[in-house]
């Protein structure tokens, strides 16, 4: 039996209901797929690469992936317009297209296994949306493997401890998952990075967060004291802030401020799930694992301070 299912522990970005077929997706995949003709842009092509990149983003955040995904398509892969290829998985597996992104990381990492860890992070988050669990550890071991140069190694393997803890407590191993996320919160503090030191203490804090819950064993609010309350975590780079409100001991609105970008709408079904539900035990929103963590360790904290227990 599984400990937990919320979000939290979802770091792969899982999605409720059945899991889809990866076996029938991938034998379906034609790249490039038919519909990618069919999208009309009047994106000028003649920009470079590093201004592209920047407005592929931009769609991304808009919802419009599949323009953004014709975009890099053309750049990556048709013009080679682009120095690399290393965001044509990322930009895949954001924009929605699973096994797409999942062929181009598996045969990337193939090809060159010292590939960036994010590439690694991204490939298992795939495996995880399709329910392909021990397919998940297997990249996430793999990429322990493979570290970056340094001073990107330390924290690249205590987000990869993370991400390991995550999937064990997903799989019920939860001594397992302790430990993972224990050799997480060591390495952040150890990492002497050039810039961002001052976010290592909130990495560590949206951890510690996971671990009290683990612990505690489930999600649920229980009573909570009545007024309005706040807490924060770490997204990508800058906190997110929650404001719970509670009346006659149920949370009644939780407002999200934050700066994300290709957020998937998490910011807002997140903390309606939340309210609905009563509890932290809800489901990651596919491909915004980081932001959907965020608001639920900004969420827990809010709650502890309203009696939480």
């Amino acid at each position: 039996m599984r400990c937990l299912t919320f979000a939290f522990l979802a770091a792969f970005a899982a999605t409720a209901g059945p899991k889809p077929n990866l076996d029938a997706d991938l034998k379906a995949l034609r790249i490039p797929p038919a519909w990618l003709a069919e999208v009309k842009t009047d994106y000028d092509t003649t920009q470079p690469w590093k201004v592209a990149r920047k407005d592929i983003r931009k769609l991304l955040d808009q919802h419009r992936n599949r323009e953004a995904i014709k975009l890099t398509y053309d750049y990556i892969v048709a013009r080679k317009a682009a120095p690399d290829d290393h965001e044509y998985g990322m930009y895949l597996f954001l924009g929605g297209e699973y096994a797409w992104a999942l062929k181009v990381y598996r045969d990337r990492l193939r090809d060159d296994p010292k590939r960036e860890g994010i590439a690694y992070m991204n490939l298992a988050a795939i495996y995880r949306h399709y329910g392909k669990l021990k397919e998940a550890e297997a990249v996430l071991k793999e990429a322990l493997k493979h570290p970056p140069k340094a001073p990107w190694h330390v924290p690249n393997a205590a987000k990869i401890h993370d991400r390991l803890g995550d999937l064990y407590a997903e799989l019920g191993r939860k001594q397992d998952a302790l430990r993972e996320y224990a050799e997480a919160m060591r390495l952040y503090p150890t990492a002497k990075l050039p810039w961002g030191r001052q976010n290592l203490p909130k990495q560590v804090a949206k951890i510690q967060s996971k671990v009290d819950l683990l612990n505690r064993g489930n999600g649920d609010f229980g009573a909570l004291r009545d007024g309005v309350w706040r807490g924060s975590s770490l997204g990508y780079g800058k906190d997110v802030r929650v404001i719970l409100n509670v009346r006659d001991g149920k949370v009644t609105h939780i407002k999200v401020n934050h700066q994300e970008h290709i957020e998937q709408h998490s910011t807002t079904l997140i903390p309606e799930a939340i309210r609905k539900q009563q509890s932290l035990n809800v489901d990651a929103v596919t491909a915004a694992t980081i932001t959907s963590q965020a608001i639920i360790a900004a969420t827990h904290q809010a709650a502890k301070r309203a009696g939480m227990k």
